[in-house]
């Protein structure tokens, strides 16, 4: 093997070692943007939920409140 030879192949090494290492940093970055993604749709759901919870309290204090008037103006 000529010395030219074996200076391509430890190139090509390198190479294939930068291209593995970035690579692994990519997939490393989306499965922390996908962590990331799923822990805010975790939190939306939450507040979704909080928020229908209040929205349905509110019609009942609504509710009760025109039962009431109601019952006032025909008393």
């Amino acid at each position: 093997m000529t010395r030219k030879t074996e200076i391509g192949y430890y190139a090509l090494l390198v190479v294939l070692v930068l291209g593995s290492l970035r690579f692994g940093q990519l997939m490393w970055q989306q499965q922390q943007t996908l962590l990331h993604l799923q822990k805010q749709a975790k939190q939306l759901k939450h507040k979704q939920a909080i928020a229908k919870t209040s929205h349905q309290k509110v019609k009942q204090v609504v509710a009760k409140s025109t039962i009431t008037k109601a019952s006032e103006t025909s008393q």
